[in-house]
């Protein structure tokens, strides 16, 4: 006997295939096959509103995606502290209005660019009532629990949807003659109109449809899914829970009823294939490391190819791109979810799009990637590579949060272990680093087109960036951003070439042998330039040729090699290195060189050469006098030579060469502002980088985000599609204010909808005209623009000028002065406390503090509370140590979280005390121990007193215990040195003796650290060596301060007269005398004065004449071709701040320590 009535599907319905787009809209059935179709490859688009139930609101959303309306703040309601659209379902409300207007008009924008061209429209009605908001009488789609007293309910009547639908499908039809439409009736009941209100809800649906039908015989159609489930499907099986929604038996009996209907043999054979696919996919392996795993994992692939070859609309890229990159990286996958990856990531400050991430875990010295896993996930990232050490410590459970998160300001997910495992992907690997490596190798291959690449000690981003001004303008060309030229640089800029790719250019920086093979493989140039062989890494290798030798390795393949064929050590290590290359080998002194440069001529602001090439005699100039410019300027003309490029497009290009600032400068603005100026160039790659640098930046709270951006030119993509790329990326960056300049831009306004606030410009002129900048306040503004738009003038504008000298500090010198001390511990557990009292020694506190912060420092170090109070409130989350702490100021150290030394019983009783009062317990504190400086600190024979005195209270908790160094940085005390170390020894662990917790022991200081290794023990300090100089023989590291200012007036002096304050300046000679404004109210230390030192101006001595004033001293420049504005450097890289320190019988931290607040701080970061 036949249990079921079988519901008879219509006749003649039109097949529905892998080729054709289809929009399914409205309630639940829409959401079901609609999944369906897409796990079976169809191409659809599902539900642009969420879910909708009633016939208006479909039709209403149809009209808007048509229109492609653009949703703004208005068309938005807040309620319960979130916000919604009412024609929308309540998956798109957020906490912000931000967050949905963008979830809404990125839906919207998607389904408006193909609903012109649908094949299918597939509309599923759930009820025929509605609720209008009794103030608009609009439908809504969604009430979003506002109380239902604000409505109107009732129920449509068929005529009112047909005439509805009449309209809006002759205007489709008419635009789309092959549409086809397919409607479907919800078979959930809607149990709380009660069964004889669904009855009538449902009829009126079916009626109308079936008008309708009549209507448009060739264009709509109807599928029975509300009969089959009602007629078919009457057994319990087939309903949820709540016996009204369709279990997942059901809808797969649905799904095969549709099939049944709509697909022809040809597609349900497809559909097979697609399903053997996904289960092989799905198959978890016993041994997926084995050899028979990868080559089933490659049999996928070869059959996902042919159905492909076959059908190419099919896409099947989420389901083979990370079993391709497995393949190509020789990992394990754990996790079988679909994957677009678009983008890799190391950091993971720098996110921006997670769905299209993969992230590497890279372990280092100091931190590990894995560490950050949990934090990307809530953020959104679903793909990771990891050690398998690694792996299995989130699968047993054993990872914790650690410091490094803590240090961003991250907080511990809530997130379980089995929630990331279950919905993500692992690609388990041996070496991470390697792994990156491989697939950018990988990548690589994919590209038949020329590749330069650049190495050298010096100008290898100079050469890089004056190769893409010489050469965009007729070619697409990727290139590595900024200098990422490094092991990890290197794979992340070869990831950037795409299909648009027409030549690319890229970097390879190595610090040790053996390092520029894997570049090699990554780069694979077809073009080789080697800028020059200097000093810079030399402590890694025995000679310079065996460096040379080493960076040469990076040509073995290429087709050309451009050098400079009048250096001899260059020349003679290509001689030995047997290339196999031809070879551009330029030349001033050598006329049977290929490239033979006949005459370079320098005049006042430029330089002209003339040279041969292919006997053809040219001359060309550049804006810029210097030598190394020169040479960088030739090899970029052998590059371009070898390319073809005409020599009059050299000439007229070679002349408007721009210089490479090389930096992004952070200066201080009006109106509280924060200005950081990256317009050297401006590109994509470029514009991801600086927009990283402001993220971080803003975070000082309060300020808001703004860019300043100029059009992008010469990029070799279509307007449309730069700016969309454009629009994303800002969008990710969370910009809250966007100031567009130029007619590309501005023309491609409504693409930034995303952007709260948003204004275009046609030109820079407009812009400074506009009085936007008086509206300004409280912002980090990024200053980003091609050259051509003068955005040096807007950097201008909205610069804070207070003061012309100015110091320099190089964020990345100290980031290298930090690493370099890092590399001296004997375990990479140590954690280092980093010195930045005395606002960082002079540089500035918070941008020293923020960089240190980003860099994982465990500790900073203040004097007195009120630094660490600043440095809080300006968003620095770091741990950080009160050095002097007083009396007074407890309930500051308390509210912020600061933790103070504590150096005898006084302070300490009063501490506990304070900290009582206010309910404070195991409040961290760090005891000091006096081994042998005698100035403050407790005595060893204190030790048992102290921890009974710990011991009886728990208001506070010791931290750490340390102690001073007396003389570290001299051999002859290397034997008190000592004895503090045992002294230090025994007293600590005394102390640590009568606790269970770990109490952290530290006595190194800077040269202790390099001088006493074995006394580093858990924690060390680093002070004036962050800074660039050794304590131990006054050396210079890297340097990070760099004082200047500019001449204000030169005159000409007689040579009988005197200069300055009471005729100190006596001249022997007629002189011409330059005004600096720089005194001893800046730091300048008047005992200078008298010819006693000198600064740099144009890289030549000029003594300082006479005394020194409060505000304005007198330099001596008779010999130096200089003009009034030129610089003059105070101290720096070329005049270390250990000449004046040495001239002042003091200590480099005393000059530093005496620059005034008034000088102005500008920091920027290689």
């Amino acid at each position: 006997m036949d249990f079921q009535t079988k519901v008879e599907l219509p006749a003649g319905l039109p097949p529905v295939s892998h080729a054709e787009w289809i929009l399914l809209m409205g309630s639940c059935f829409a959401e079901n096959m609609g999944r369906l179709l897409a796990e079976n490859k169809f191409r659809v688009d599902m539900n642009p509103f969420g879910i909708l139930y009633n016939p208006l609101s479909v039709s209403t959303a149809l009209v808007e995606i048509l229109k492609g309306k653009v949703y703004q703040e208005k068309d938005l309601f807040l309620y319960k502290e979130c916000w919604h659209s009412p024609m929308h379902h309540g998956l798109f409300s957020a906490s912000s209005p931000e967050e949905v207007l963008e979830k809404i008009n990125t839906r919207l924008s998607q389904a408006h660019r193909s609903v012109h061209e649908l094949d299918w429209l597939m509309l599923t009605f759930g009820t025929a009532y509605v609720y209008e908001q009794k103030e608009t009488r609009q439908v809504v789609s969604n009430c979003h629990k506002l109380p239902e007293s604000c409505f109107n309910r009732r129920i449509l009547s068929v005529d009112e949807i047909v005439n509805e639908y009449t309209s809006l499908i002759t205007s489709m039809v008419a635009r789309n003659s092959h549409l086809k439409v397919l409607f479907t009736v919800s078979p959930i009941r809607h149990i709380r109109d009660g069964m004889h209100a669904n009855q009538l809800s449902k009829s009126t649906l079916l009626l109308a449809i079936d008008r309708l039908q009549q209507l448009f015989p060739d264009h709509v159609f109807y599928f029975p899914s509300y009969e089959i489930v009602l007629d078919e499907l009457r057994d319990y099986r087939y309903y949820a829970d709540d016996m009204l929604h369709p279990s997942p038996l059901a809808v797969r009996y649905l799904w095969e009823r549709f099939s049944e209907a709509f697909f022809s043999a040809e597609t349900k054979q497809v559909i097979t294939a697609i399903e053997d696919i996904t289960k092989d996919l799905s198959h978890k392996p016993f041994h997926p490391e084995s050899e028979a795993y990868q080559r089933f994992l490659g049999q996928i692939v070869l059959k996902i190819e042919r159905l492909n070859g076959k059908y190419p609309y099919l896409d099947f890229q989420k389901e083979t791109e990370l079993c391709h990159i497995a393949e190509y990286i020789g990992a394990r996958r754990v996790g079988e979810h679909e994957a677009t990856i678009d983008w890799l990531l190391t950091d993971s400050r720098s996110l921006s799009f997670p769905e299209e991430t993969l992230f590497f875990a890279l372990p280092t010295k100091r931190n590990n990637g894995a560490r950050y896993i949990s934090e990307l996930y809530d953020r959104g990232v679903r793909n990771f590579v990891v050690t398998e050490e690694d792996f299995k410590r989130m699968e047993n459970g054993e990872w914790k949060m650690e410091n490094a998160m803590q240090q961003d300001g991250a907080q511990p997910t809530p997130n379980s272990r089995l929630s990331i495992l279950d919905f993500s992907n692992f690609l388990i690997v041996a070496n991470p680093l390697k792994a990156l490596q491989k697939l950018a190798e990988a990548h690589r291959e994919n590209f038949k087109i020329p590749v330069i690449g650049i190495t050298g000690s010096n100008g290898k981003t100079i050469v890089k960036e004056w190769l893409h001004q010489l050469l965009s303008p007729d070619r697409c060309i990727v290139r590595s951003p900024r200098s990422y030229n490094s092991q990890i640089g290197v794979p992340l800029s070869v990831w950037q070439l795409n299909e648009e790719a027409e030549l690319g250019i890229f970097e390879a920086g190595i610090s040790e042998m053996g390092e520029m093979g894997a570049l090699k493989r990554m780069i694979k140039p077809t073009i080789g330039i080697l800028t020059n062989i200097g000093g810079a890494h030399q402590e890694n290798f025995f000679s310079l040729q065996e460096k040379c030798m080493e960076k040469l390795t990076l040509f073995k393949d290429c087709d050309v090699v451009i050098y400079n064929g009048d250096n001899e050590l260059i020349s003679n290590c290509v001689a030995k290195s047997m290339l196999t290359a031809r070879e551009i080998a330029w030349s001033c002194k050598d006329i049977e060189r290929p490239l033979y440069i006949s005459k370079v001529t320098k005049k006042e602001d430029h330089t002209v050469i003339a040279y041969r090439y292919l006997d053809m005699d040219n001359i060309f100039c550049i804006p810029f006098i210097d030598d190394a410019s020169i040479e960088n300027a030739l090899n970029c003309l052998a590059a371009c030579l070898y390319l073809m490029t005409p020599a009059d497009q050299i000439t007229e290009r070679m002349a408007r060469l721009e210089p490479i600032a090389m930096r992004l400068e952070v200066k201080e603005g009006k109106n509280n502002c924060i200005l950081i100026n990256d317009s050297y160039n401006s590109d994509l790659a470029s514009l991801d980088i600086a927009l990283d640098f402001l993220v971080r930046r803003s975070e000082k709270k309060g300020l808001k985000r703004t860019l300043i951006l100029s059009d992008i030119l010469e990029t070799g993509q279509s307007t449309a599609t730069l700016y969309r790329r454009v629009a994303q990326l800002i969008k990710s960056r969370g910009i809250n204010k966007l100031i567009g300049v130029g007619a590309e831009i501005s023309s491609c306004a409504a693409r930034f909808e995303g952007t709260p606030e948003r204004y275009f410009f046609p030109d820079t002129d407009a812009l400074l005209r506009s009085g936007i900048f008086k509206t300004l306040h409280s912002e980090v503004i990024l200053i980003k623009g091609s050259r051509v738009f003068n955005f040096d003038l807007v950097s201008e504008e909205l610069e804070l000028k207070v003061h012309e000298t100015i110091l320099e500090v190089n964020l990345g010198a100290m980031v290298a002065n930090l690493n370099h001390y890092r590399s001296m511990l004997r375990h990479p557990e140590t954690k280092m406390i980093c010195m930045v009292k005395a606002a960082a020694y002079g540089a500035g506190s918070y941008e020293i503090a923020k960089t240190l912060q980003e860099h994982h420092v465990d500790y900073l170090a203040v004097a007195v509370a009120d630094e660490g109070s600043e440095l809080r409130k300006a968003g620095i989350t770091s741990s950080i140590i009160i050095m002097d702490p007083e009396l007074t100021s407890f309930k500051t150290m308390f509210d912020y979280k600061l933790e103070p030394e504590v150096y005898n019983f006084h302070l300490l009783d009063a501490l506990i005390k304070a900290a009582e009062k206010e309910g404070i317990t195991n409040f961290p504190i760090h005891v000091k121990l006096d081994t042998g400086m005698h100035r403050l600190g407790f005595s060893v024979d204190e030790i048992p007193l102290l921890i009974r005195r710990l011991k009886s209270q728990n208001a506070v908790i010791p931290r750490s215990v340390f102690s001073h160094f007396v003389g570290s940085d001299s051999a002859q005390f290397d034997f008190f040195t000592r004895q503090q170390i045992e002294l230090f020894e025994k007293g600590s662990q005394e102390l640590q003796e009568a606790f269970s917790h770990k109490i952290l022991r530290h006595i190194c200081n800077t040269a202790g650290i390099e001088r006493f290794p074995g006394a580093q023990f858990d924690m060390v300090r680093l002070g004036i060596g962050l800074y660039g100089v050794s304590p131990i023989d006054n050396s210079i590291i890297n340097n990070v301060s760099t004082l200047k200012t500019t001449i204000l007036q030169i005159r000409d002096v007689p040579g009988e007269d005197t200069v300055g304050y009471s005729r100190m300046g006596h001249l022997t000679r007629p002189s011409r005398i330059a005004a600096i404004p720089i005194g001893y109210a800046d730091g300048l230390n008047r005992h200078l004065g008298r010819g006693n030192a000198y600064c740099l101006v144009n890289g030549k001595k000029a003594p300082y004449v006479g005394n020194i004033c409060m505000d304005v001293c007198m330099i001596d420049v008779t010999d130096i071709d200089c003009r009034e504005g030129d610089k003059a450097v105070i101290f720096g890289d070329d005049l270390p701040i250990t000449t004046l320190s040495d001239k002042l019988g003091t200590i480099p931290y005393e000059v530093l320590t005496s620059i005034s607040n008034r000088v102005k701080r500008v920091y920027y970061q290689d």
